[in-house]
């Protein structure tokens, strides 16, 4: 009797083991892990941005390992290697400027590109240059926007990228760069906002180029009012560098718009941070220096 119970009991531990195997290879088939060396199948004939977001499986019964784009989803693929960006100091001729151009263009190119170096692993490299001080041809009242998001108004943020283009027409080629950057001659309080970015447009905002009278086309643009911080000009940058996949920007704000309209202006402002918070420079652009 004890012989049968010994042998009873070895039948059943084999099963119980024979079943966890069976089930375990089943599930490596659907799922295999992230250092499996199955080669993929996907056709690279495609470029990366265009493949299936999803892998299927291959004709021998394996599934692929995924590509790059199944793995980041919505994502750029334009923002790496040298790219060329453009400041324009833009003054207004009714605005004397309270703090020194050099300085303001120092801060941009002294901060801007080593930033964005270090933060893609040296992937990008902001090549940036200066153009000479141009004058807008109407006072900065007539550029003025509000302060909150929602209520931008868009022909004004046009107006002033197009009047700055032709001002500095004869100075910059505009179709030599990638990027291109307003330094206002005027405060947040004079302009009505610290900083911005209108191409790619912001909420919604139907502005994929603007194109000045030479023909010149900008295809993204941010623009700095010159008591802007070093949030301010890597979160608006951020926006330029993601550019725009429709109507949406592949890198937003990650703030609340609804309470920034309630709580534009700083330390309110910190109540609109109710997603990534203060360590993020897309959910705040609050001063970090």
């Amino acid at each position: 009797m004890r012989s049968y119970k010994i042998a009873l009991f070895v039948l059943i531990a084999v099963c119980m083991v024979a079943g966890v195997l069976f089930f375990s290879t089943c599930g490596r088939r659907g799922a295999p892990d992230a250092s499996s060396t199955t080669p993929s199948t996907t056709q690279q004939s495609k470029p990366e941005s265009q493949q299936p977001q999803q892998s299927l499986p291959a004709a021998n019964g394996t599934t692929p390992t995924a590509t790059t784009s199944a793995k980041l989803g919505f994502h750029t693929t334009k923002a790496k290697g040298e790219q060329k960006c453009i400041v324009v100091l833009t003054n207004f001729p009714d605005v004397k400027r309270q703090y020194p151009e050099k300085m303001l263009s120092d801060r941009i190119t002294n901060f801007l590109g080593p930033y964005f170096q270090a933060a893609s692993y040296d992937k990008l490299r902001l090549k940036v240059d200066v153009s000479k001080p141009i004058i807008l041809p109407n006072p900065v009242s007539y550029y003025k926007i509000a302060p909150r998001n929602v209520e931008v108004d868009r022909s004004k943020i046009v107006a002033i990228v197009t009047d700055a283009a032709n001002a500095a027409d004869s100075d910059v080629n505009f179709n030599d760069y990638n990027y291109v950057i307003l330094a206002l001659g005027a405060t947040q309080v004079e302009y009505g906002m610290v900083g911005l970015c209108p191409i790619p447009g912001m909420l919604g905002f139907e502005v994929d180029s603007v194109t000045n009278k030479s023909g010149e086309v900008i295809h993204n643009a941010a623009i700095f009012g010159e008591n802007a911080h070093l949030g301010t000009y890597a979160h608006d940058t951020l926006h330029m560098l993601g550019g725009r996949i429709g109507e949406q920007r592949v890198t937003p704000c990650l703030y609340d718009h609804n309470l920034q309209a309630k709580y534009p202006f700083m330390p309110d402002f910190a109540k609109a941070m109710i997603n990534m918070g203060f360590w993020d420079p897309l959910s705040s652009h609050a001063p970090y220096k």
